[in-house]
């Protein structure tokens, strides 16, 4: 009953992907797949979603990944890609995408490359996962941890209320408190 072992099969792998969509939409998560060789990246639809891309959008090649990096992280992005292939170690790391609108958003991605029997890179699998809110309560509390060593220390009053001001403007983009 070679058949129905195989339509057995067939659904539990449908199920257990049907778990794994669901965990990722929960979490907010992407994932990507990079076919090295090939240059080809296929993501799934919350990843074009977290880089700023509609439905479909994007053309899935590195460069077309790159374009969206903040322009001070893809020297990083690039070396550590090459460290890792070279170290043959997973990739780990958190940058910044700067979407069409010129809203930045911060990512954390994780990766992990699968080797031929020659040592060249042949896959690169992995997930991302936006953190801008993570980071940007660590910036705020930064700033809050700031203002109150001010005070601490008993910095001048029209000091501490310029870094409280400067720090409100920075985390409200528009706003206009100086």
């Amino acid at each position: 009953n070679v058949e129905a072992q195989v339509q057995e099969r067939t659904e539990a792998l449908h199920q257990s992907e049907e778990r794994l969509r669901l965990a990722l939409d929960a979490a907010h998560m992407g994932t990507f797949d990079w076919d090295v060789p090939g240059n080809h990246i296929i993501w799934s639809r919350r990843h074009e979603e977290l880089w700023g891309f509609k439905p479909g959008e994007f053309v899935g090649t590195y460069e077309s990944f790159a374009e969206r990096l903040h322009p001070g992280d893809r020297p990083g992005i690039d070396a550590e890609v090459a460290r890792c292939i070279a170290v043959r170690e997973p990739f780990a790391r958190e940058f910044r995408v700067v979407w069409p609108d010129g809203s930045l958003h911060w990512i954390d991605a994780r990766g992990e490359f699968t080797f031929d029997a020659a040592g060249q890179p042949v896959r690169m699998r992995g997930a991302v996962i936006e953190t801008t809110a993570r980071k940007q309560a660590e910036a705020e509390a930064a700033c809050q941890t700031k203002v109150l060593e001010m005070i601490a220390r008993g910095a001048p009053l029209a000091e501490t209320l310029t870094a409280m001001l400067l720090s409100m403007e920075s985390f409200a983009p528009g706003m206009l408190c100086s």
